[in-house]
């Protein structure tokens, strides 16, 4: 049936998954279409128990809302709050049957304790065609680069978790997709933007 307003035509080449390790491996042959078992366990590069400073890069535009506004600022609260929310509602959705019992207050808390070390984040704008609306949509959101430092070590998985789940609107086209590194030791303080009255960002136009 094609893709997009003019319909266009693709061939699946193939899928990779990353591995335990880290190392990509291909589940999906589009030549002989065939599936390949492969090893999709989700486990930290690194012991969670030593991590005190992390960065992340945001490939595609992230939408994340605070007080229902886009904002144009990513503290680590606002990104944990987001990757629970995600996952809590991919499970109720896709894995009947199975119990949540993380304790959220408990986790937005130590969140909150975790500073801001570097803000390297832009907005860009994106669209897309909607054949339902018949308009183009606006979906623009944040990319680049922000580094987190504190107690770090037991959000380790979700922070994982959240790079094959990503976070915030419009993951459905791709958006909030991101990557972990760890990143040297940062001082454990705010920075000057932190510290100043846009905490959480000035509210952006939906």
């Amino acid at each position: 049936m094609g893709l997009g307003k003019g319909r266009g035509h693709c061939t699946l080449q193939g899928l990779w998954a990353r591995n335990a390790d880290g190392a990509w491996s291909q589940i999906y042959d589009g030549q002989t279409r065939t599936l390949k078992a492969g090893d999709c366990t989700l486990r930290p590069h690194w012991p969670t128990t030593q991590v005190s400073a992390l960065s992340v890069r945001f490939l595609t535009p992230a939408r994340l809302k605070h007080q229902g506004h886009l904002t144009d600022h990513i503290d680590f609260r606002l990104m944990v709050f987001h990757l629970l929310k995600r996952a809590c509602e991919l499970t109720y959705f896709y894995c009947p049957g199975v119990t949540v019992d993380w304790d959220f207050g408990q986790a937005l808390n130590l969140a909150s304790q975790v500073h801001t070390h570097r803000h390297l984040l832009r907005w860009m704008d994106w669209e897309r065609w909607s054949n339902r609306q018949q308009t183009r949509m606006k979906l623009g959101g944040l990319v680049g680069e922000v580094t987190f430092s504190g107690h770090l070590g037991p959000f380790v998985p979700l922070l994982r978790l959240g790079e094959v789940m990503h976070i915030g609107k419009g993951t459905s086209f791709g958006l909030g997709k991101y990557l972990l590194h760890q990143a040297g030791d940062c001082p454990n303080r705010r920075t000057q933007r932190d510290q100043g009255v846009h905490a959480h960002g000035r509210h952006l136009p939906e």
